[in-house]
């Protein structure tokens, strides 16, 4: 049944979409409240079973179409952008951290030379995650069986009336997507949304920094600084009432007009650390999403930073692809790398 199931699945949806959808959730959760490409996996010909969520096996689910060829192309920048970009040095080796906003523009590259000098530098290329060393099955188990429902229970059974009311709104023009969210928790459909909103506002997911280097990677070591499994988990961990939110502040979003991306991809053209800070993580300092913060920011960091401390002992020249909110703000990885005693300089 087991083998079944993954051949009925992967035949509809190819193992690399399933991959890229878990890497855009995973990456861009932290910037849902402040504000995958899917164009080819297939539409259901029919409303879709009962979920089951049987351990191990992975349930046969479409997605829906993308409507991102509705909306115009992000502008392009009008100047290069100095980025996000730290070089630290430790007894026999330089590690650089660039900050990316995991989207692409018309006009984002070439980056800045003295990022580009540092990747040749290099001999490894660490990313949040190094999904071609993660088997995709395994990444597609880990998701549905914390994304999908357990038989029985559905999208409406988790949200309040009043939350309720505001996605069937939502789904009266979203008639394929509301089907496909049926079977999901709102985490999952809250990240899933806001992906699709990037795409909708001209962003491209496949020209983000991230993949930039990755298609350049060459002869280099890559590393993985998490595992899909830990940041799907984490997602799953938020509580029902966190996942209401950003569930609800996402349907919002998909009403407005407005680029929601673009006061985070503004203040990244300009390279302002502390106004990206201040951008990305204003909402975090409401008590309903200090949670959130902490789960998915602060824990993260502390971690990321203590890896980051250990490559500087060593002898590698690594090159570090992070999500840029990670690096900046009090409890950034720079913060946290000045605090123990280094001393990061900007490129």
């Amino acid at each position: 049944m087991r083998g079944r199931h993954h051949s009925s699945m992967f035949r509809r949806v190819p193992v690399a979409h399933v991959r890229r959808i878990v890497f855009w959730i995973a990456i861009l959760a932290f910037i849902a409240p402040a504000c995958a490409n899917r164009s080819s996996l297939a539409l259901p010909a029919s409303p879709a079973p009962e979920a089951t969520a049987t351990p191990g096996a992975v349930p046969e689910v479409a997605a829906p179409q993308s409507t991102a060829s509705q909306r115009p192309a992000a502008p392009s920048p009008t100047l290069p952008s100095p980025g996000f970009s730290w070089s630290v040095s430790g007894a026999a080796t330089v590690i650089t951290l660039v900050g990316s906003i995991h989207v692409g523009f018309d006009g984002l590259y070439p980056l800045p030379g003295p990022v580009e000098s540092a990747f040749r530098d290099s001999t490894t290329l660490a990313m949040e995650l190094a999904l071609d060393q993660e088997p995709p099955e395994r990444v597609a188990e880990l998701m549905m069986a914390e994304a999908m429902l357990p038989k029985g229970q559905t999208l409406h059974s988790c949200l309040s009336a009043k939350t309720w009311l505001r996605y069937q709104a939502f789904a009266k023009g979203h008639v394929d997507q509301a089907k496909f969210f049926e079977r999901f928790r709102p985490w999952f459909v809250a990240q899933f949304l806001s992906v699709e909103k990037a795409t909708l506002d001209g962003y491209d997911t496949n020209k983000g920094i991230d993949l930039h280097f990755l298609s350049q990677r060459g002869s280099r070591r890559l590393i993985g600084v998490e595992k899909a499994e830990e940041q799907i988990k984490l997602l799953a961990s938020l509580s029902a009432d966190i996942q209401e939110l950003m569930l609800a502040e996402q349907l919002d979003a998909m009403d407005r007009q407005g680029d929601e991306l673009a006061a985070v991809v503004d203040v990244w053209k300009k390279g302002d650390a502390e106004e990206l800070a201040r951008v990305m993580f204003a909402d975090y300092g409401n008590q309903e999403y200090a949670p959130v913060y902490d789960t998915l920011i602060v824990q993260r960091n502390i971690r990321m930073t203590k890896l980051i401390e250990s490559w500087l002992a060593g002898k590698e020249h690594i090159f570090v692809v992070l999500g840029a909110g990670h690096f900046v703000g009090k409890d950034g990885i720079v913060s946290q790398l000045q605090r123990d005693g280094w001393q990061p300089i900007r490129l």
